[in-house]
């Protein structure tokens, strides 16, 4: 069985809280999920039930405070943004377009 494309295991996002001695407000609960090669997965939910805090974490905008993502069987977690980039070979697919005037 080969690896997933994208793989979230117990995900947690905390805000800080507001005001002097504020506690953070933990945003996500431990999300898990995972993405194969060629899926596509669809996040539903109520307003404000953290479905872009999701997506923010798992491409590095967000820090998480806990849990772990992995993108191509590698750690990002804790990534840097440069260092969890890509390489131009992952986007092969994509073909080139030219504005027509």
């Amino acid at each position: 069985m080969t690896a997933p494309l994208l793989d979230v295991d117990g995900l947690r996002v905390a805000y800080p809280g507001r005001g002097f001695r504020a506690r953070p407000v933990e945003v996500l609960h431990g999300v898990s999920l995972t993405v194969g090669e060629g899926e596509t997965l669809g996040v539903v939910g109520e307003s404000g039930s953290g479905k872009t805090t999701i997506g923010r974490a798992v491409l590095g905008l967000v820090k998480p405070s806990g849990g772990r993502v992995r993108f191509r069987d590698r750690d990002i977690t804790h990534a840097s943004r440069a260092s969890a980039a890509p390489s131009p070979a992952t986007f092969r697919w994509c073909s080139r377009t030219r504005t027509v005037r």
